[in-house]
């Protein structure tokens, strides 16, 4: 597929896919980059501890090598020499070991896979390694790899013709100044390469960042895919939600028969509420709806006794601030109870008939 008609970021999943399967952006260059101008520069720092410790190193085996020889002597010269020159050199080695790891886990994250490990036959097919080698991406690493050697080639040279002259003067000086000035010369000379390749390999990694981004690029079909393989079909998910729906529905109108009262902007919205004195912190929205659903919420009631009071302001409040299931908030206590109030009163004083709508009006009159 073109990838040009790879327009959409890479989702969650897909980049979690590319994980699992072993791809993720990286420089194979960046490590042993590091790792290189690390080591120099610790070189740099701790070099003369550790002439000093090959020297203690070279005494002892000389010595050892004076002493009269015995059956063992060459296997103890060797042990003795790896244990006094590992212990010299573990700090170092450790430290490099850490960058390294380091290095790693930052191109990488904390990733375990073997999928990497399993056998792929088409790398060794001689044809399609063939057309690896002649393919614009054989060509674009050939040219990468061209340019890091010239520039080190250039950094190389630059470098001998301005310490031309300080070279060919070493054999004026002693053997221990000479070593010392040869020593700085090449530690210098490799502290300037490993800088420039620390920094050809940070733009490789930049580069395989931006290849890696290109490559996980999706069309809108597969993104669309996707989602129906994440969330079903959608057939299947309008289904649910409808059924969803209706459950909601049959509850509410369940609970409208146990409702204390319905509140009413006496068209367009119905809320049912319920409460019972000494059990319930604060009235309930038991029910809800708008147009033909408040119809039905108030047609329930009447056929099971409940009043309704039409009170058009508060009806709308509590149709948009209070969801069904949830008490009302405290800045509706005043005007619910009001209703409420109104509600016990009819109860308590109009048992001769039992009316189940009473209209009432604030600007108008009084209530019961």
């Amino acid at each position: 597929m073109a990838l040009e008609d790879r327009t959409e970021a890479a989702t969650p999943k897909r980049r979690e896919d590319a994980r699992k399967r072993g791809m993720v952006a990286r420089s194979p260059e960046l490590g042993p980059a590091v790792v290189f101008l690390v080591g120099l520069l610790m070189l740099k720092m701790l070099g003369p501890k550790l002439m000093e410790a090959a020297a203690a190193v070279a005494r002892a085996c000389l010595g050892r090598a004076n002493s009269a020889l015995e059956p063992n002597s060459a296997q103890l010269l060797l042990s003795h020499s790896f244990i006094h020159t590992a212990k010299a050199l573990a700090p170092m080695l450790a430290a490099l070991a850490v960058v390294a790891l380091l290095i790693g886990a930052a191109q990488t994250g904390l990733l375990l896979t073997f999928n990497t490990l399993s056998p792929d036959w088409s790398r060794i097919n001689p044809l399609k390694g063939f057309t690896r080698l002649f393919s614009f991406h054989g060509l674009i690493d050939l040219v990468r790899s061209l340019l890091k050697v010239s520039i080190i080639g250039v950094i190389c040279y630059l470098f001998a013709r301005s310490t031309w002259s300080a070279v060919m003067s070493l054999s004026q000086y002693g053997l221990q100044i000479g070593l010392a000035n040869a020593a700085q010369i090449t530690s210098t000379l490799m502290l300037r390469v490993g800088i420039a390749i620390a920094v050809l390999a940070v733009l490789d990694y930049a580069a395989q960042r931006w290849q890696y981004e290109r490559n996980l690029r999706m069309t809108k079909q597969e993104v669309r895919e996707e989602m129906r393989q994440l969330e079903g079909d959608p057939v299947i998910r309008s289904y649910v939600r409808r059924r969803h729906r209706e459950m909601g529905r049959r509850r509410m109108m369940d609970a409208v028969p146990k409702a204390t009262a319905v509140v009413t902007n006496p068209v367009h919205v119905a809320v049912a509420l319920r409460y019972e004195r000494g059990q319930m912190p604060a009235p309930m929205v038991v029910a809800k709806g708008a147009r033909l659903l408040a119809e039905r919420i108030k047609e329930v009631a009447r056929e099971h006794g409940v009043p309704i009071v039409e009170d058009p302001p508060l009806a709308r409040a509590l149709y948009k601030t209070v969801d069904v299931g949830e008490f009302i908030p405290p800045h509706l206590y005043r005007a619910v109870a009001e209703i409420l109030a109104f509600v016990y009163r009819l109860s308590e004083s109009a048992r001769r008939y039992s009316p189940t709508e009473v209209l009432t009006n604030k600007q108008g009159g009084e209530r019961g």
